[in-house]
Formats: C-alpha cells, structure tokens, sequence
C-alpha cells in the first residue's frame, strides 16, 4: 500500500507538475464509474424497526492520505451514502451517520439498537521492473513493466450500541485481481510509483467498480430485517446482563 498514494496522486496531476522523469504522455479520457447502488425495494421505516447508529466506512491508515483523490475519494463518499440508502430502504430507523464511534453521544447508543460499521482493507501493489530498449537511433527508452495487484475483503461490524460489544460480523471476500500493465516509454528510468498515466488509474477505477458492486449487492443481502431482529434481541440480552 505505501506506493498507492504516490500512482494515485501523479495519476491525477501529472499533466500539471509532471510526477516522473521524461516528456508528458498523451492524456487518456478519464474513466467515470459510477460507484452506485439502487436497492431493488423499499420498505416503508417503522418505528418498531431495527435503530441502527450508522458509523462511515472505516479505511486503513494508509488510505486516509489520498481519500481526496481519485478515483478512492469517490469510492469512499459513494459508499458512505448508499449504506445509508441500504438501512433505509430496508425499512429500519437509522441515526447518523457518524465519522467515528467516539462521535456518538449518549442519546445516539441508548437510541440505538446497534452500531454498524464497515471497515474497508483493500490492498494494492504493483510487481515488475523497469526495462530498457534501444531504438534504431540508438536511443534508450525506459518503461515499467508487470502486474498490477488488489485485493482484500470489506466488512460488516454490528456492535451492541451501549457497550460497543460485537454481536455480529459479516467479510465479503474481494477477488484477487493480477492485471499485467506495461508504462509507456520514458528517456529516464520510471519505477512503480511514479507513473503519470490516467490508464493506470483508470485501471484501478474499472476494479474498484466492480469490488463496489459486489460489497454493496452482499450487504443488501446481509442486512435483512428478520435476522437483524434477531440480533437485536441479542443485544437487548446484553444490556438486561449488564443492567444499562
């Protein structure tokens, strides 16, 4: 991950300052995902329903530097929204969302049934080598050749909101996806990292796309209103145990 935000940074600037040695590449049309989930029903909230304390996506350390850039600042704010749109349509009453547990107030988690928290660990490298050619002007060219690589898992968090004690996790498994990707050709050694072409960060944006599809479809699934009152009950047996 220690690379991720160095591409993703010179993916989006290199046109303007030039992120790596050698003449500016051509621009390539900027790929556009959608990052959007449309529930496939609605179901009106009852005020008997589930309350959920809804907390952000949670992302690793790592990734909080470049959260403001693309395509992962739109990754994390879309995703944000449609759980949202995910609690809601599913019927249940919802507070929030928060940034952090440590923002909800008392009110919030005596409010609320559970706390649900999704924590995002998506890793991303790149494997190879920077190659050299020599052309019939005896001109020597360099390019990064190799493989890019992601993968990783997103999951699901349900806390009893009082005592922030785990009642019920969900993983969803993203494929590993191992896509070869070779740089176009600079008169200066280019290493991972340091290459400024839209096509590599349009290449991480079609991946991102579909791990988003596949998190959002699961959690849907997940979060279905007969087995989340079920852990609700769960969570009522805990506070009664612990007298809150």
């Amino acid at each position: 991950m220690k690379h991720l935000l160095l591409v993703a940074f010179c993916g989006g600037l290199a046109m303007v300052i030039g992120c790596a040695p050698g003449t500016p590449v051509t621009e390539e049309a900027k790929v556009v995902p959608t990052f959007h989930f449309e529930p496939p029903s609605k179901t009106p909230v009852d005020s008997g329903s589930v309350a959920f304390a809804v907390v952000n996506p949670q992302f690793p350390d790592t990734w909080k530097a470049f959260l403001t850039v693309y395509p992962f600042d739109k990754f994390s704010k879309n995703m944000a929204t449609d759980f949202e749109a995910i609690v809601s349509a599913r019927g249940f009453r919802m507070r929030g969302p928060f940034r952090t547990f440590d923002e909800l107030t008392f009110p919030d988690k005596s409010e609320s049934d559970l706390i649900l928290t999704p924590k995002i660990e998506i890793d991303f490298n790149g494997v190879g080598q920077t190659v050299s050619s020599t052309d019939i002007f005896s001109t020597i060219s360099y390019r990064w050749r190799g493989t890019v690589n992601l993968g990783g898992r997103i999951t699901l968090n349900l806390n009893e909101s009082l005592s922030n004690e785990r009642m019920w996790t969900k993983s969803i498994e993203l494929p590993t996806k191992v896509l070869p990707y070779e740089s176009k050709k600079y008169p200066q050694p280019v290493a991972w990292g340091e290459i400024p072409e839209p096509a590599l960060n349009n290449l991480i944006a079609t991946i991102l796309q579909d791990y988003y599809t596949l998190t959002m479809d699961k959690v849907w699934m997940y979060l279905d209103p007969k087995e989340m009152a079920l852990v609700r009950q769960q969570a009522q047996t805990l506070k009664e145990k612990k007298r809150y």
